[in-house]
């Protein structure tokens, strides 16, 4: 960088840094939430948009905040369609099913669903066993495309993952870790991704006493880049560009192209903890958690590769939408936070559009959904009151000893109807 970049970045982390009173929230009705002049349940979405929820209950009297005793029979996964139930499937041996909220995936107005049974691993839709094979493995990528089911799973006793097409192997390693999981907004496939008419995804391995990371597509490997002492963040295809993020064993944090390598430590004053690649006007950017020097608490910011720095908040911090329209924090006081994007000029992020006001159980980012203007989020209250869909205000309230794991808002069908 010239001298007169170094200046401006040395400024732009001044002022993220610079206390600045907390804006005051909107409670109530945001700009994004349009009432309907018709009443009644309206509310709710209509016409071709569909939202989802996923709730997970346990018998009543069980303290599942604290799960002592692990728990798996007799609880129940339900979802309910704008306010409606659609499905109900009951956890324990007979099914295979757990209570666990991270076995529980909305996709496509599906539930996807995790589950062992007899020494199989099962995956479920919508309560229907669409896939059974030998051994113990975890779900980390899921697609339908042109037909097809792919999902990528990591085995649980070790650093092995496959990758299926229906009940077809295409890819196996015994020792690589895949990159990526469900939970992040921009990626509702998880690790998976569709490219090229195939699956696609990232993945790292042992090469020597290398560690490299690799492209997969349809099966098919490209190393992206590899060297001693690196531990990889992230790695991306991005216009057909591949990026791949990386931490070197200075603890400097790089993103390369294969030809080139962009510093995004800022002369040492940011130290990344983690961070994934996105993508960001003109070219990548990286979207993660980083202590700026001398700071002990990580801050949620975005770099971009044309020098751009904004906050996102403090804390867990889910950024939506598919430019990074909202970002939803969660103190350590289990409050949350619903801001507008990012801000340059605040670390703490944009403008607070919604606060819960109570402590609450947000288990992820796949409690949150956004369509179009308005955002979607499952709140759970941990004083045991009741679990709400929240837009704006409360759009369906449910009576549950548990919480609410997935929420997902998309248009039926896809295309809107055309």
């Amino acid at each position: 960088m010239h001298k007169s970049r170094h200046i401006l970045v040395l400024c732009c982390l001044a002022v993220l840094l610079s206390c600045r009173p907390e804006p005051l929230s909107l409670n109530g009705r945001p700009h994004f939430w349009h009432p309907s002049p018709t009443g009644g349940n309206a509310l709710w979405p209509g016409g071709d948009t569909v939202v989802s929820v996923c709730t997970i209950r346990y018998p009543a009297g069980y303290d599942w905040l604290s799960d002592s005793s692990a728990l798996r029979e007799g609880c129940q996964v339900r979802v309910y369609a704008n306010g409606k139930q659609v499905l109900s499937l009951e956890t324990g041996a007979a099914s295979g099913l757990q209570p666990d909220g991270d076995t529980h995936h909305l996709s496509g107005g599906h539930l996807l669903s995790e589950g062992f049974r007899n020494g199989e691993t099962l995956l479920l839709r919508d309560g229907e066993v669409l896939l059974q094979f030998e051994g113990w493995e975890k779900l980390c990528g899921y697609l339908c495309a042109e037909g097809h089911h792919y999902s990528l799973w990591r085995d649980r006793d070790g650093n092995g993952f496959t990758l299926r097409k229906d009940g077809t192997v295409m890819q196996r390693r015994e020792n690589g870790w895949p990159m990526g999981d469900f939970g992040d907004a921009d990626r509702s496939g998880g690790a998976l991704s569709f490219t090229g008419g195939t699956a696609c995804f990232a993945y790292c391995l042992p090469v020597g006493d290398q560690t490299g990371c690799f492209l997969s597509l349809g099966g098919s490997e490209m190393l992206l880049y590899k060297g001693s002492g690196l531990q990889f963040l992230d790695a991306r295809l991005l216009e057909g560009r591949t990026w791949t993020l990386y931490r070197d064993r200075d603890g400097a944090t790089w993103l390369t192209d294969g030809m080139e390598k962009h510093d995004f430590n800022w002369y040492g004053l940011l130290r990344w903890q983690e961070a994934r690649i996105v993508a960001w006007e003109d070219g990548p950017a990286l979207l993660g958690s980083a202590l700026i020097r001398g700071e002990t608490t990580p801050l949620q910011l975005l770099s971009a590769l044309n020098g751009d720095l904004f906050g996102a908040g403090k804390g867990l911090c889910f950024p939506i939408g598919k430019n990074t329209e909202y970002v939803v924090s969660y103190d350590g006081d289990h409050r949350l936070t619903l801001r507008g994007g990012l801000s340059r000029t605040d670390s703490a992020g944009g403008t607070v559009l919604w606060e819960s006001g109570e402590s609450v159980f947000f288990s992820s980012g796949n409690c949150a959904s956004v369509l179009g203007e308005r955002v979607f989020l499952g709140i759970t209250p941990r004083s045991g009151g009741k679990s709400y869909l929240w837009s704006g205000r409360k759009l369906g309230e449910w009576t549950l000893n548990g919480y609410i794991c997935a929420v997902e808002a998309f248009l039926s069908p896809p295309n809107g109807g055309s």
